[in-house]
């Protein structure tokens, strides 16, 4: 479960007003994980998600913006886990990035959202979706169980800042977990971050699906899995071992989003600005500053 947190307390006198600065940090999303022959791989964990309202600006201080990378899509032959994405930082706040997919009879692996369990349980050791941050994400999903006779393997999704990553199902990949709808752009609309990717299923069975939020779906012999969304720390689909030679897809890149009654005297790393009525809005997708 993500945490909405308010800035009201311990103010700091030499600080512009709280309740008028509000901020999202969004880390990279995780890719899935690659399939071998008739093997497949779990979805890509989101990115960490952090959304705080009433946040405290220094005075004449300048804030360093870092933007998570999403996890590269593994590349070479055969089984092999999902990259993690890397953290996102911003006004001393660090989401944490998300898991990659775990490989065929893998568990997935921790992040900001955990990336989901890989292919199918062995009688052996169990296999379970990664873990999430508390307060930034959800654990993703776990793949076909083992004692399932069905002899197609599905993976589980990874997890969102929504929702955990849904466990996989006879002949169906595990749907990634739920994004978050922010309202911090302004408008009628608010606008969704952070969901997991979509499971890998062997032969033509449901891939698992991508929701609002940057999650890619997951690939199945007849359809080619799908990255995260950039900017959006949405995690990557897993593979199919008999689609696109056990191709994975890569996660989605992290973003900082800061909406304020402040004019910032000073911006590197060339920032979308816009307004929504008296608010200023900063949109970092690469690294950059802000100076107030």
């Amino acid at each position: 479960m993500v945490s909405i947190i308010r800035g009201d307390d311990n103010f700091d006198s030499g600080a512009y007003p709280l309740t008028s600065n509000d901020i999202l940090v969004v880390a990279g999303g995780g890719s899935g994980a690659r399939g071998g022959t008739s093997s497949v791989g779990g979805g890509g964990g989101a990115g960490g998600l952090i959304y705080n309202t009433g946040i405290a600006i220094a005075a004449s201080t300048t804030y360093t913006i870092t933007i998570g990378a999403g996890g590269a899509a593994p590349s070479g032959s055969g089984d092999q886990f999902g990259l993690n994405g890397a953290n996102t930082t911003a006004f001393g706040l660090t989401a944490i990035g998300g898991g990659g997919g775990g490989k065929h009879s893998q568990s997935g692996l921790d992040g900001g959202s955990g990336g989901g369990g890989g292919g199918r349980n062995t009688l052996v050791t169990l296999q379970f979706g990664g873990a999430g941050v508390y307060g930034q994400g959800n654990q993703g999903g776990r793949p076909t169980a083992a004692n399932d006779n069905n002899t197609v393997d599905s993976s589980g999704g990874g997890g969102g800042a929504g929702s955990v990553g849904q466990s996989a199902g006879r002949n169906i990949g595990g749907d990634g977990g739920f994004g978050l709808a922010i309202p911090i752009l302004g408008g009628t609309n608010a606008v969704y971050y952070a969901s997991g990717g979509g499971g890998g299923v062997e032969d033509g069975s449901i891939c698992g699906v991508g929701y609002p939020g940057g999650g890619g779906f997951g690939a199945s012999i007849r359809n080619s899995g799908t990255a995260g969304e950039a900017n959006t720390g949405g995690g990557g689909g897993g593979a199919s071992g008999n689609s696109a030679s056990g191709a994975a897809y890569a996660g989605g890149s992290g973003v900082v989003i800061l909406r304020t009654l402040l004019s910032a005297s000073a911006t590197t790393g060339t920032p979308t600005v816009t307004t929504d009525g008296s608010f200023n809005i900063y949109k970092f997708t690469g690294a950059g500053s802000i100076t107030f």
